[in-house]
Formats: C-alpha cells, sequence, structure tokens
C-alpha cells in the first residue's frame, strides 16, 4: 500500500551515505555483485568475471547508480526479497552489463523479525475477526506499512500515521494523526478499539513469518503479511 512511499520519501535521504562497500544478488538469474575497496566486481556462472574501478555513487531521482566500465548499477531503496533464500534485502537492484539486464536485491538485509518495510493486514481486533476476504482492495480498509520508525494504514474507514519505537519485543506506537469519519457498526466500534489497543504499550509475538500478534492491556491484535510479491 505505501511500502514505495516510504522507500522513496524516508529511505532514499539515507542512501548517498551507504557504505563504501556493497553486495547485491540475483532473483531470477544467478549472479552476485560486490563493491568494495573502490572496484566492482560482477560474477555469473558460465562467465567470466566483470571487474572496472567503480566511480562513487551518483544520485539519482529514486536510489543510486554506480558506473564501473560496461557495467551499471541502479540500486533503489525498494524492499526486495531473494526467494531462494527467504532473505528481505533493504534494495531493489538493476544491472545493465553491455546492455543485458539482470534484476536482483541488495544492500543491508533486513533481520527476520524486522518490522521495517512490511505490510500488513488486521485479521482480528480485541478477538473479532475483520473479515478478510483475500481482496487486497476490499482489506485494504484494514491495513499498516511499516516504515522506520514510522507506520501508515486504515483502520476500518480511516487512515493513521503515527510514530513508533521498538524495544526487542516491545512497541510503543505515538499515534499522530487519523481521519475523523463517523463509521457505523460494527467498523466504527472496531476501529476504536483498535486506537484504544495502539495507544499502550504493545509486545510483539510472531506466530511465524506470515502472522503477528500485538497484545497490551488494552487487548491485542492479529496481524497477516500482506507485503507483495518482492
Amino acid at each position: 500500500m505505501y511500502q514505495l512511499l516510504f522507500a522513496v520519501i524516508i529511505a532514499a535521504p539515507a542512501a548517498s551515505a551507504q557504505a563504501q562497500s556493497y553486495r547485491a544478488v540475483g532473483v531470477e538469474q544467478n549472479w552476485t555483485l560486490t563493491i568494495a575497496d573502490g572496484v566492482l566486481r560482477f560474477e555469473r556462472p558460465g562467465h567470466e568475471p566483470v571487474s572496472a574501478p567503480a566511480s562513487p555513487p551518483e544520485r539519482t531521482e529514486y536510489g543510486d547508480r554506480y558506473q564501473a566500465g560496461p557495467v551499471t548499477v541502479e540500486t533503489i531503496p525498494y524492499p526486495c526479497r531473494d526467494p531462494l533464500s527467504g532473505a528481505r534485502y533493504r534494495d531493489s537492484v538493476e544491472v545493465t552489463v553491455s546492455g543485458e539486464e539482470f534484476g536482483g536485491c541488495g544492500g543491508r538485509i533486513f533481520p527476520a523479525d524486522s518490522l521495517e518495510f512490511t505490510s500488513w493486514h488486521f485479521s482480528a481486533i480485541d478477538g473479532h475477526p475483520t473479515q478478510l476476504t483475500g481482496d487486497l482492495l476490499r482489506d485494504g480498509r484494514y491495513a499498516v506499512d511499516f516504515g522506520p520508525g514510522m507506520l501508515v494504514g486504515y483502520s476500518g474507514c480511516n487512515r493513521f500515521h503515527a510514530n513508533y519505537v521498538r524495544d526487542g519485543n516491545r512497541l510503543t506506537v505515538s499515534l499522530q494523526g487519523r481521519g475523523i469519519t463517523r463509521c457505523a457498526p460494527p467498523i466504527g466500534p472496531l476501529e476504536q478499539r483498535l486506537f484504544e489497543i495502539l495507544s499502550q504499550p504493545l509486545e510483539i509475538s510472531f506466530a511465524d513469518s506470515e502472522a503477528l500478534t500485538l497484545s497490551g492491556p488494552q487487548g491485542s491484535i492479529r496481524l497477516k503479511r500482506s507485503d507483495p510479491d518482492e
């Protein structure tokens, strides 16, 4: 829902401060790319490695661009998942080698339980199911996206945004704004319960990689992962 918005507005300013070393891997094709000590090296099975001095990253509208001989690397701070390892990377990467294009993932690898740049649907609020249908547009009214220290979502009929702090398995949410539409039952009361629960510190519990529960003094919220295919 808002992952690209978070990636461009929040993460992009940090991209120019990337470390001197960088690593990326192929998604549909098997390749690896490393940039270290001013040298870029691109490798893929059955081909000679390509190695050349790399220019400092150039800022683009959405990320960074590296140039090294016949190799151009475009990095965009939009989360990317390696389907083989399951690892979730900070960047989506496009590499062009002598006119041939390769897609992949690169940059920082998020911890498996990281909330940053993840998308979820509220599947139950204080034990009451939200009646998710599997339709992304319809289910979007009960959704939340996490950025670094910020989140945005829909609570049934109103949009809201908040800051958050995570300390281990403890999550503290500070609501910054919300819509004022008044909704009829059962949506209205369920929305109110959501905000009451979010107003207190919460414990994070992952049932598995696709489901988590936020529990606090006011009740609990169950969430189902809704990240787009990355």
